[in-house]
């Protein structure tokens, strides 16, 4: 007999998934209150999700190796931003191999290299401020993120290259992020929605072209041919770099390098999926929580004080790479910006054969998900959880089961290291460089395509800079 499902929404499929797209945390916060801590949710196309609101269950899934709950399975929705090839979709032997593969690039240990770049892109960026004028903070913090991807993991040096990237890539994230686009893509199948509009539909649409702005009203006319020039581009650098990767140090040429035990690398279109993780995972989200710990700053005068101060006395002859990791403070204020604000609102893998999580009895199938939003602002682990508090992780390790942005267990975010150290790096530089204003009062959580963010611009007046 087939366990029964916790209660849950008793609405269809895609009104829920439309709920969720339009509100969010509303949904979230109504099925925990209607519903309690363990609650089932539906999408299209995918199996019922039991969510859990609960570390205990955080900690039975992410103590799983990964042989009976996966998690390449369950992340379906994303495939269209990123591949089915990427290590994100990707279970069993398949995801132990390229994880392997991928380790030695992203490692902490590596960290250091990229710190001088990280401060020498961040005063670019924050130079061009000009006092009296009011910048949209949530645009800055992208176009550093996405420079120190494209210059540290793409190994892309200032010039056309870069920029027409950095072009491309920013029309594609502005565009898929939109809710309508999320919802097509979830009920399209992702990759293959994403490969027809490649190489189906852009061709279609530039066959059009003639007839002037008939062709950009068609249906995803934009986005088709976004993602071919996106492809293209990325594809292009695959080939060229294929010649000169060795003895380079960025991650694009490592990946190209690296191979398994039986002498296999990775595949173009592995590469390509994987360097798609490393752009959106390293920028969009970096460049979220960032926006989120500028905020709270300049909203509590005691945290931008604290962070000033850390800097000064560190750096006070000066700014030094190998003194990076003593911004205890600093990395304080984004690990307390990433639990009230997370980006993702929560983990999910699927059962392969039926479990026991929590106590609940659930069948093989089902999707389980220990919920990142609940579990990060509840009150039985977190005293007064919105109140933002970066003592909260001063000297202190949380349990992984209590704090877990980057997930857990064996699919632990591999680009966390990295995430940490530019944030702490563009946090302190932003906030010594440049004195700062809000103009608007901090927006809500919201839907920003597939992730969460700012429900509106974060701005700030630029008063003086130093």
């Amino acid at each position: 007999m087939t366990p029964e499902l916790p209660p849950g929404p008793k609405e269809s499929a895609l009104r829920q998934l439309l709920w969720q797209a339009r509100d969010p945390v509303g949904y979230f916060e109504e099925c925990r209150r209607r519903f309690g801590d363990v609650y089932t949710t539906r999408l299209p196309g995918m199996p019922a999700m039991v969510n859990f609101a609960l570390p205990e269950a955080a900690k039975e899934i992410f103590a799983n190796p990964g042989d009976s709950m996966w998690a390449g399975e369950a992340n379906r929705p994303i495939e269209f931003l990123v591949g089915r090839h990427s290590l994100i979709r990707l279970d069993g032997q398949k995801h132990k191999r390229e994880r392997k593969l991928m380790m030695p690039a992203v490692h902490g240990d590596r960290m250091a290299s990229y710190g001088r770049q990280m401060r020498a892109i961040t005063d670019d960026v924050v130079g061009r401020f000009r006092p009296g004028e009011v910048v949209d903070v949530q645009e800055a913090m992208q176009e550093i993120t996405l420079r120190v991807i494209l210059e540290s993991v793409f190994g892309l040096p200032q010039g056309e290259g870069q920029e027409r990237l950095h072009e491309v890539l920013v029309a594609f994230l502005e565009l898929a992020m939109k809710p309508a686009l999320t919802v097509a893509a979830i009920l399209a199948n992702g990759d293959r929605f994403r490969d027809f509009l490649a190489r189906t539909w852009a061709p279609a649409v530039d066959r059009l072209l003639p007839l002037g702005r008939l062709a950009n009203r068609l249906p995803w006319a934009r986005i088709a041919r976004t993602v071919r020039d996106l492809d293209a581009l990325i594809y292009d650098e695959i080939a060229a770099r294929r010649k000169t990767a060795a003895g380079r140090s960025d991650v694009m040429s490592m990946l190209i390098q690296a191979v398994d035990e039986e002498g296999q690398g990775l595949s173009d279109q592995e590469l390509r999926d994987e360097m798609m993780v490393l752009l959106i995972g390293g920028h969009e989200t970096t460049a979220t929580t960032l926006t989120w710990s500028v905020a709270m700053a300049l909203e509590h005068p005691h945290v931008l004080g604290a962070v000033r101060e850390e800097y000064d006395r560190i750096f006070a002859g000066g700014f030094d790479p190998a003194r990076i990791g003593e911004l205890k403070y600093a990395e304080a204020v984004t690990k307390e910006a990433l639990r009230i604000y997370p980006v993702a609102a929560a983990v999910v893998r699927r059962l392969k054969r039926a479990a026991t999580i929590a106590g609940y009895a659930l069948p093989e199938g089902v999707l389980v998900s220990p919920s990142i939003y609940h579990i990060q602002r509840d009150p039985r682990l977190w005293p007064d959880p919105l109140r933002f508090d970066p003592t909260r992780f001063i000297d202190k390790k949380p349990r992984p089961t209590e704090w877990l942005p980057f997930g857990g267990g064996v699919r632990t975010c591999l680009g966390m290291a990295f995430s940490l150290y530019e944030m702490k790096v563009v946090l302190s530089t932003v906030l010594h460089r440049a004195k700062l204003r809000l103009v608007d009062p901090v927006p809500r959580l919201s839907q920003r395509g597939i992730l969460l963010g700012p429900a509106a611009p974060v701005r700030v007046a630029v008063d003086s800079l130093a």
